[in-house]
């Protein structure tokens, strides 16, 4: 995950264009980058959006 994490950081800043689209602003991404680098990347949780018995699905 940390992987991904970082190539779809690094491909924002090489297409500002693309992370608009997103309502992502040009932040300073390498600094971003730095940090996962160094201090890793954590996952608590996810999020999803579905219909009631997919989610049900999902918590069984």
């Amino acid at each position: 995950m940390k992987t991904h994490f970082t190539s779809m950081l690094k491909y924002m800043n090489d297409h500002p264009d693309t992370a608009a689209m997103f309502g992502v602003d040009n932040a300073d991404r390498n600094g971003q980058i730095k940090y996962i680098e160094k201090n890793g990347f954590k996952t608590y949780g996810f999020s999803v959006t579905a219909y009631t018995d997919t989610i049900r699905k999902i918590a069984d």
